[in-house]
């Protein structure tokens, strides 16, 4: 079963940033509330922790020069407060989509809409960014917990 994608990038903040703005310019289109938490970023005067709209979260990215490590969760109505700690949890927790960075250019993005993550894979420009692109499955997911 596919649970999401892994996605590496070059860790220039010119490419991360445009692989967080083309991912989330998908994944906004179609989760309207997000909450983000646990992130680092160049710009350290910016707190978006908490939960935000599509909207906002993508005026948050067009801000921020480059991202370090984050974790942000999608969903269909507005938003949760819920803890998330490992692929269980997110099973059963209301969030649509979670997607996690780590040191800057590495992404997996977890999403329980196996056609969101298709309309990602097939994306072109996304996968022109990233040196590594590939599903994560059940098979292959070495991820044991949610943390960054």
């Amino acid at each position: 079963m596919t649970r999401g994608l892994f996605l590496r990038a070059d860790t220039d903040s010119q490419t991360v940033m445009a692989v967080w703005r083309r991912v989330m310019g998908v994944l906004c289109g179609r989760y309207p509330a997000w909450r983000l938490d646990s992130f680092d970023c160049l710009n350290e005067k910016t707190d978006p922790e908490g939960a935000h709209t599509s909207r906002e979260f993508m005026r948050w990215l067009d801000a921020e020069p480059y991202i370090f490590f984050a974790r942000a969760f999608g969903y269909a109505n507005e938003a949760v407060r819920e803890i998330v700690c490992d692929y269980e949890d997110y099973q059963r927790a209301a969030c649509r989509c979670a997607v996690l960075c780590v040191d800057g250019g590495y992404f997996e993005i977890y999403c329980k809409d196996e056609n969101v993550l298709e309309a990602l894979h097939a994306d072109a420009e996304l996968r022109a960014l990233c040196d590594r692109f590939e599903f994560v499955t059940d098979e292959n997911d070495g991820r044991t917990t949610f943390c960054i």
